[in-house]
Protein backbone atom coordinates (compact mmCIF):
# COMPACT_ATOMS: atom_id res chain seq x y z
CA UNK A 1 0.00 0.00 0.00
CA UNK A 2 2.73 2.46 0.95
CA UNK A 3 4.66 1.73 -2.24
CA UNK A 4 1.56 2.68 -4.22
CA UNK A 5 0.96 5.85 -2.24
CA UNK A 6 -2.03 4.48 -0.32
CA UNK A 7 -2.28 5.81 3.23
CA UNK A 8 -5.58 4.24 4.30
CA UNK A 9 -7.67 1.19 3.52
CA UNK A 10 -10.66 3.41 2.69
CA UNK A 11 -10.92 6.71 0.87
CA UNK A 12 -13.81 8.91 -0.20
CA UNK A 13 -14.49 8.99 -3.93
CA UNK A 14 -17.60 11.17 -4.14
CA UNK A 15 -18.90 11.88 -7.62
CA UNK A 16 -21.27 14.67 -8.67
CA UNK A 17 -22.61 15.11 -5.16
CA UNK A 18 -23.17 11.38 -4.64
CA UNK A 19 -21.26 9.67 -1.80
CA UNK A 20 -18.87 6.97 -2.94
CA UNK A 21 -16.15 5.05 -1.05
CA UNK A 22 -13.17 3.07 -2.31
CA UNK A 23 -11.23 0.35 -0.47
CA UNK A 24 -7.69 -0.87 -1.13
CA UNK A 25 -7.81 -4.35 -2.65
CA UNK A 26 -4.70 -6.10 -1.30
CA UNK A 27 -4.95 -8.81 -3.95
CA UNK A 28 -5.23 -6.44 -6.89
CA UNK A 29 -2.85 -3.88 -5.43
CA UNK A 30 -5.09 -0.86 -6.06
CA UNK A 31 -8.31 0.83 -4.90
CA UNK A 32 -11.69 -0.64 -5.84
CA UNK A 33 -15.19 0.85 -5.49
CA UNK A 34 -17.28 -0.48 -2.61
CA UNK A 35 -20.60 -1.72 -3.97
CA UNK A 36 -23.61 0.38 -3.00
CA UNK A 37 -26.18 -1.02 -0.59
CA UNK A 38 -29.66 -0.24 -1.94
CA UNK A 39 -31.98 1.13 0.71
CA UNK A 40 -29.20 2.09 3.13
CA UNK A 41 -28.58 5.82 3.67
CA UNK A 42 -25.60 7.13 5.64
CA UNK A 43 -26.20 10.77 6.58
CA UNK A 44 -22.50 11.33 7.28
CA UNK A 45 -21.67 10.26 3.72
CA UNK A 46 -24.39 12.47 2.27
CA UNK A 47 -23.06 15.45 4.21
CA UNK A 48 -19.46 14.71 3.20
CA UNK A 49 -20.48 14.67 -0.47
CA UNK A 50 -21.88 18.18 -0.21
CA UNK A 51 -25.48 17.33 0.55
CA UNK A 52 -25.97 19.90 3.34
CA UNK A 53 -28.60 22.43 2.26
CA UNK A 54 -28.48 24.41 5.50
CA UNK A 55 -27.26 23.86 9.05
CA UNK A 56 -26.94 25.40 12.49
CA UNK A 57 -25.43 24.22 15.77
CA UNK A 58 -28.30 21.85 16.56
CA UNK A 59 -29.48 20.42 13.25
CA UNK A 60 -28.78 20.06 9.54
CA UNK A 61 -31.00 19.93 6.47
CA UNK A 62 -29.53 17.25 4.22
CA UNK A 63 -30.39 16.40 0.61
CA UNK A 64 -31.12 12.66 0.33
CA UNK A 65 -31.53 12.85 -3.44
CA UNK A 66 -34.60 12.19 -5.62
CA UNK A 67 -36.29 15.34 -4.31
CA UNK A 68 -36.26 14.31 -0.64
CA UNK A 69 -34.68 16.25 2.23
CA UNK A 70 -33.84 15.09 5.75
CA UNK A 71 -33.91 17.27 8.85
CA UNK A 72 -31.26 15.79 11.14
CA UNK A 73 -30.96 16.67 14.86
CA UNK A 74 -27.43 16.54 16.25
CA UNK A 75 -27.36 18.41 19.55
CA UNK A 76 -26.33 16.65 22.77
CA UNK A 77 -28.89 13.87 23.28
CA UNK A 78 -30.75 15.63 20.43
CA UNK A 79 -32.49 17.92 22.90
CA UNK A 80 -34.88 20.32 21.21
CA UNK A 81 -34.40 24.07 21.41
CA UNK A 82 -34.75 27.07 19.15
CA UNK A 83 -32.24 25.68 16.64
CA UNK A 84 -34.38 22.63 15.96
CA UNK A 85 -37.86 24.10 16.42
CA UNK A 86 -37.15 27.06 14.17
CA UNK A 87 -35.65 24.84 11.49
CA UNK A 88 -38.73 22.58 11.30
CA UNK A 89 -40.88 25.25 9.65
CA UNK A 90 -37.98 26.43 7.48
CA UNK A 91 -37.31 22.85 6.33
CA UNK A 92 -40.96 22.47 5.31
CA UNK A 93 -40.80 25.76 3.39
CA UNK A 94 -37.57 24.74 1.64
CA UNK A 95 -39.11 21.40 0.70
CA UNK A 96 -42.17 23.13 -0.74
CA UNK A 97 -40.02 25.50 -2.81
CA UNK A 98 -37.41 23.17 -4.25
CA UNK A 99 -38.12 19.53 -3.35
CA UNK A 100 -40.96 17.03 -2.98
CA UNK A 101 -40.83 15.41 0.47
CA UNK A 102 -39.23 15.71 3.89
CA UNK A 103 -37.94 13.16 6.39
CA UNK A 104 -37.26 14.11 10.02
CA UNK A 105 -34.74 11.72 11.54
CA UNK A 106 -31.14 11.11 12.50
CA UNK A 107 -28.63 8.33 13.00
CA UNK A 108 -27.50 9.09 16.55
CA UNK A 109 -28.02 6.91 19.61
CA UNK A 110 -31.56 8.24 20.08
CA UNK A 111 -34.20 10.24 18.25
CA UNK A 112 -34.58 12.92 20.93
CA UNK A 113 -34.52 13.17 24.72
CA UNK A 114 -37.04 16.02 24.58
CA UNK A 115 -37.05 19.78 25.08
CA UNK A 116 -34.10 21.72 26.47
CA UNK A 117 -34.84 21.45 30.19
CA UNK A 118 -31.94 23.75 31.14
CA UNK A 119 -33.50 26.57 29.15
CA UNK A 120 -37.00 25.94 30.53
CA UNK A 121 -35.75 25.97 34.13
CA UNK A 122 -33.66 29.09 33.58
CA UNK A 123 -36.58 31.03 32.08
CA UNK A 124 -38.90 29.86 34.87
CA UNK A 125 -36.49 30.79 37.66
CA UNK A 126 -35.92 34.23 36.14
CA UNK A 127 -39.65 34.79 35.65
CA UNK A 128 -39.33 35.28 31.89
CA UNK A 129 -42.90 34.16 31.27
CA UNK A 130 -43.34 35.91 27.92
CA UNK A 131 -40.23 34.21 26.56
CA UNK A 132 -41.29 30.82 27.92
CA UNK A 133 -44.80 31.24 26.54
CA UNK A 134 -43.36 32.19 23.13
CA UNK A 135 -41.01 29.17 23.13
CA UNK A 136 -43.87 26.80 23.97
CA UNK A 137 -46.12 28.41 21.36
CA UNK A 138 -43.46 28.11 18.66
CA UNK A 139 -42.90 24.44 19.47
CA UNK A 140 -46.65 23.80 19.29
CA UNK A 141 -46.95 25.57 15.94
CA UNK A 142 -43.91 23.73 14.56
CA UNK A 143 -45.61 20.42 15.36
CA UNK A 144 -48.84 21.63 13.79
CA UNK A 145 -46.80 22.61 10.72
CA UNK A 146 -45.57 19.01 10.54
CA UNK A 147 -49.08 17.60 10.87
CA UNK A 148 -50.60 19.87 8.22
CA UNK A 149 -47.56 20.42 5.99
CA UNK A 150 -48.22 21.18 2.32
CA UNK A 151 -45.67 18.46 1.39
CA UNK A 152 -45.36 14.87 2.63
CA UNK A 153 -43.48 14.63 5.93
CA UNK A 154 -42.31 11.32 7.41
CA UNK A 155 -40.79 11.16 10.90
CA UNK A 156 -38.34 8.32 11.51
CA UNK A 157 -38.10 7.44 15.22
CA UNK A 158 -35.59 5.15 16.90
CA UNK A 159 -34.10 4.56 20.33
CA UNK A 160 -35.49 7.00 22.87
CA UNK A 161 -38.16 9.43 21.72
CA UNK A 162 -39.19 11.17 24.92
CA UNK A 163 -41.15 14.30 25.77
CA UNK A 164 -40.82 16.76 22.91
CA UNK A 165 -39.30 14.05 20.72
CA UNK A 166 -42.41 11.94 21.18
CA UNK A 167 -44.58 14.96 20.37
CA UNK A 168 -42.84 15.37 16.99
CA UNK A 169 -43.51 11.70 16.22
CA UNK A 170 -47.12 12.08 17.34
CA UNK A 171 -47.73 14.84 14.80
CA UNK A 172 -46.21 13.03 11.82
CA UNK A 173 -48.55 12.58 8.84
CA UNK A 174 -46.71 9.26 8.55
CA UNK A 175 -44.29 7.67 11.01
CA UNK A 176 -41.63 5.05 10.46
CA UNK A 177 -40.10 3.49 13.55
CA UNK A 178 -37.26 1.24 14.48
CA UNK A 179 -38.45 -1.92 16.25
CA UNK A 180 -36.45 -0.72 19.26
CA UNK A 181 -38.39 2.41 20.16
CA UNK A 182 -38.70 3.76 23.70
CA UNK A 183 -41.39 6.38 23.25
CA UNK A 184 -43.25 8.26 25.96
CA UNK A 185 -44.57 11.57 27.26
CA UNK A 186 -42.55 11.72 30.48
CA UNK A 187 -42.97 15.38 31.43
CA UNK A 188 -44.69 14.68 34.77
CA UNK A 189 -41.32 13.42 36.00
CA UNK A 190 -40.10 17.02 35.93
CA UNK A 191 -43.35 18.48 37.27
CA UNK A 192 -45.11 19.60 34.08
CA UNK A 193 -47.43 18.19 31.43
CA UNK A 194 -46.62 17.87 27.72
CA UNK A 195 -46.58 21.39 26.33
CA UNK A 196 -45.91 21.02 22.61
CA UNK A 197 -49.15 19.39 21.54
CA UNK A 198 -48.78 15.96 23.15
CA UNK A 199 -51.92 16.22 25.28
CA UNK A 200 -53.92 17.61 22.38
CA UNK A 201 -52.76 15.02 19.88
CA UNK A 202 -53.37 12.00 22.13
CA UNK A 203 -56.89 13.08 23.03
CA UNK A 204 -57.66 13.77 19.34
CA UNK A 205 -56.27 10.39 18.37
CA UNK A 206 -57.59 8.13 21.16
CA UNK A 207 -60.79 9.98 22.16
CA UNK A 208 -60.42 8.36 25.61
CA UNK A 209 -59.55 10.87 28.39
CA UNK A 210 -58.99 8.14 30.97
CA UNK A 211 -56.48 6.19 28.86
CA UNK A 212 -54.62 9.37 27.90
CA UNK A 213 -54.68 10.53 31.54
CA UNK A 214 -53.05 7.28 32.68
CA UNK A 215 -50.52 7.21 29.83
CA UNK A 216 -49.30 10.73 30.54
CA UNK A 217 -49.87 10.72 34.30
CA UNK A 218 -47.84 7.57 34.86
CA UNK A 219 -45.24 8.62 32.24
CA UNK A 220 -45.61 5.33 30.39
CA UNK A 221 -42.77 4.53 27.99
CA UNK A 222 -43.00 1.84 25.34
CA UNK A 223 -40.52 -1.02 25.29
CA UNK A 224 -40.81 -1.40 21.53
CA UNK A 225 -42.51 0.10 18.49
CA UNK A 226 -45.31 -2.46 18.77
CA UNK A 227 -45.95 -1.48 22.39
CA UNK A 228 -45.96 2.19 21.36
CA UNK A 229 -48.81 1.32 18.99
CA UNK A 230 -50.70 -0.41 21.81
CA UNK A 231 -50.33 2.69 24.00
CA UNK A 232 -51.59 4.88 21.17
CA UNK A 233 -48.33 6.81 21.01
CA UNK A 234 -47.45 5.45 17.58
CA UNK A 235 -49.95 5.37 14.74
CA UNK A 236 -51.33 1.89 14.02
CA UNK A 237 -50.29 2.22 10.39
CA UNK A 238 -46.69 3.16 11.14
CA UNK A 239 -44.08 1.00 9.41
CA UNK A 240 -41.75 -0.85 11.78
CA UNK A 241 -38.20 -1.44 10.53
CA UNK A 242 -36.13 -4.26 12.00
CA UNK A 243 -32.74 -3.15 10.62
CA UNK A 244 -31.79 0.32 12.01
CA UNK A 245 -29.47 0.92 9.05
CA UNK A 246 -32.48 0.88 6.73
CA UNK A 247 -34.70 3.21 8.78
CA UNK A 248 -33.97 6.39 6.83
CA UNK A 249 -34.08 4.52 3.52
CA UNK A 250 -37.57 3.24 4.28
CA UNK A 251 -38.66 6.70 5.48
CA UNK A 252 -37.39 8.28 2.26
CA UNK A 253 -39.18 5.68 0.12
CA UNK A 254 -42.46 6.20 1.97
CA UNK A 255 -42.19 9.99 1.78
CA UNK A 256 -41.66 9.89 -1.99
CA UNK A 257 -44.47 7.36 -2.42
CA UNK A 258 -46.86 9.87 -0.82
CA UNK A 259 -46.07 12.70 -3.24
CA UNK A 260 -48.62 12.03 -5.99
CA UNK A 261 -51.62 11.38 -3.75
CA UNK A 262 -50.78 13.61 -0.76
CA UNK A 263 -53.37 16.15 0.31
CA UNK A 264 -52.72 18.20 3.47
CA UNK A 265 -55.43 18.32 6.10
CA UNK A 266 -56.71 21.34 8.03
CA UNK A 267 -56.73 21.87 11.82
CA UNK A 268 -59.82 20.38 13.38
CA UNK A 269 -62.56 22.36 15.09
CA UNK A 270 -64.78 19.39 16.00
CA UNK A 271 -62.91 17.60 18.78
CA UNK A 272 -65.45 16.25 21.28
CA UNK A 273 -64.32 16.70 24.90
CA UNK A 274 -65.58 15.35 28.21
CA UNK A 275 -65.86 18.76 29.87
CA UNK A 276 -66.55 19.32 33.59
CA UNK A 277 -67.91 15.81 34.29
CA UNK A 278 -64.74 14.31 32.81
CA UNK A 279 -62.52 16.59 34.89
CA UNK A 280 -64.32 15.52 38.06
CA UNK A 281 -63.95 11.83 37.19
CA UNK A 282 -60.23 12.09 36.45
CA UNK A 283 -59.55 14.16 39.58
CA UNK A 284 -61.36 11.54 41.65
CA UNK A 285 -59.08 8.86 40.20
CA UNK A 286 -56.01 10.93 41.10
CA UNK A 287 -57.29 11.48 44.64
CA UNK A 288 -57.83 7.73 45.10
CA UNK A 289 -54.29 7.04 43.86
CA UNK A 290 -52.95 9.58 46.36
CA UNK A 291 -54.97 8.03 49.19
CA UNK A 292 -53.52 4.65 48.25
CA UNK A 293 -49.99 6.04 48.48
CA UNK A 294 -49.25 5.64 44.79
CA UNK A 295 -48.71 9.33 44.04
CA UNK A 296 -47.70 12.40 46.04
CA UNK A 297 -49.77 15.46 46.95
CA UNK A 298 -48.03 17.45 44.23
CA UNK A 299 -48.73 14.72 41.70
CA UNK A 300 -52.42 15.40 42.41
CA UNK A 301 -51.89 19.06 41.54
CA UNK A 302 -50.28 18.10 38.23
CA UNK A 303 -53.05 15.57 37.59
CA UNK A 304 -55.66 18.29 38.06
CA UNK A 305 -53.99 20.47 35.44
CA UNK A 306 -53.74 17.50 33.08
CA UNK A 307 -57.42 16.61 33.55
CA UNK A 308 -58.42 20.21 32.80
CA UNK A 309 -56.56 20.11 29.47
CA UNK A 310 -57.67 16.63 28.37
CA UNK A 311 -61.32 17.41 29.01
CA UNK A 312 -61.29 20.73 27.15
CA UNK A 313 -61.59 23.00 30.18
CA UNK A 314 -64.69 24.10 32.04
CA UNK A 315 -67.30 23.32 29.38
CA UNK A 316 -70.34 21.00 29.25
CA UNK A 317 -69.81 17.36 28.35
CA UNK A 318 -69.56 16.55 24.62
CA UNK A 319 -68.68 20.11 23.69
CA UNK A 320 -66.89 20.44 20.35
CA UNK A 321 -63.65 22.41 20.56
CA UNK A 322 -60.78 23.21 18.21
CA UNK A 323 -57.26 21.84 18.28
CA UNK A 324 -56.04 25.37 18.96
CA UNK A 325 -58.17 25.62 22.12
CA UNK A 326 -56.60 22.43 23.41
CA UNK A 327 -53.14 23.78 22.59
CA UNK A 328 -53.90 27.02 24.46
CA UNK A 329 -55.12 25.10 27.51
CA UNK A 330 -52.05 22.89 27.36
CA UNK A 331 -49.65 25.83 27.19
CA UNK A 332 -51.46 27.66 30.01
CA UNK A 333 -51.17 24.61 32.28
CA UNK A 334 -47.51 24.11 31.33
CA UNK A 335 -46.62 27.71 32.22
CA UNK A 336 -48.61 27.55 35.44
CA UNK A 337 -46.71 24.47 36.62
CA UNK A 338 -43.36 25.98 35.61
CA UNK A 339 -44.08 28.79 38.05
CA UNK A 340 -44.38 26.37 40.98
CA UNK A 341 -41.31 25.92 43.20
CA UNK A 342 -41.95 22.17 43.45
CA UNK A 343 -41.82 21.82 39.65
CA UNK A 344 -38.59 23.81 39.55
CA UNK A 345 -37.17 21.52 42.24
CA UNK A 346 -38.06 18.49 40.10
CA UNK A 347 -36.39 20.02 37.07
CA UNK A 348 -33.22 20.88 38.98
CA UNK A 349 -33.06 17.39 40.52
CA UNK A 350 -33.46 15.72 37.13
CA UNK A 351 -30.69 17.85 35.63
CA UNK A 352 -28.39 17.14 38.57
CA UNK A 353 -29.01 13.41 39.07
CA UNK A 354 -30.81 12.16 35.98
CA UNK A 355 -33.55 10.76 38.21
CA UNK A 356 -37.07 12.05 39.00
CA UNK A 357 -37.80 13.69 42.35
CA UNK A 358 -40.89 12.52 44.25
CA UNK A 359 -41.85 15.69 46.11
Amino acid sequence: MLERGAKAFYRSADEKGQPRTDYFDLGAGHYQRIAERPGVIALADRKRAGGVVRKNAGCSLVDLGDGCLCLEFHSKMNVLGEDQVGEITQAIEETQRNHQALVIGNQGDLFSAGANLVLVLMLAQEGEWDDLNLAAHRFQQANMAIKYAPVPVVVAGHGRALGGGAEILLHAPRAVASAELYMGLVEVGVGVIPGAGGCKELIVRLKDPRKVFETIGYAKVSGSADEAKQLGLLDKGATVVMNPERLLGVAKAEALAMVDSYRPGVPRTDVKVAGEPGIALLKTGAWMAQQGGYITDYDVVIAGKLAHVLCGGVVPADTLVSEQRLLDLEREAFLSLCGNAQTQARMAHMLKTGKPLRN
